[in-house]
């Protein structure tokens, strides 16, 4: 892990800046104000296993955020309406 400083302009940059970069940016606050900046090694998940109780949560962490909100936004938009009439 290592401290990084951005010139202004950039200084809200976050995440992974390619898909092949071994690192990644976090952005954390400081106690007395302002942010710093942290980039960290990305770990190697591509063997990674999932046990059966991470299964578990992911389905219910879909289930639960993902196509129920999803139905929800679907249904208030379209409130409830299966095709669209365009007139003639």
């Amino acid at each position: 892990m290592a401290k990084v400083e951005f010139a202004p302009g950039i200084e809200s940059v976050t995440g992974i800046l390619t898909g092949t970069d071994p690192y990644y940016l976090r952005r954390y606050p400081k106690s007395g104000g302002g942010v710093m900046h942290i980039a960290q090694a990305r770990p190697n998940r591509s063997g990674h296993v999932p046990s059966a109780a991470e299964r578990t949560a992911r389905i219910v962490f879909g289930e639960k955020y993902g196509r129920q909100k999803h139905e929800e936004y679907v249904n208030k938009i379209l409130h409830n309406q299966l095709s669209i009439d365009f007139g003639d």
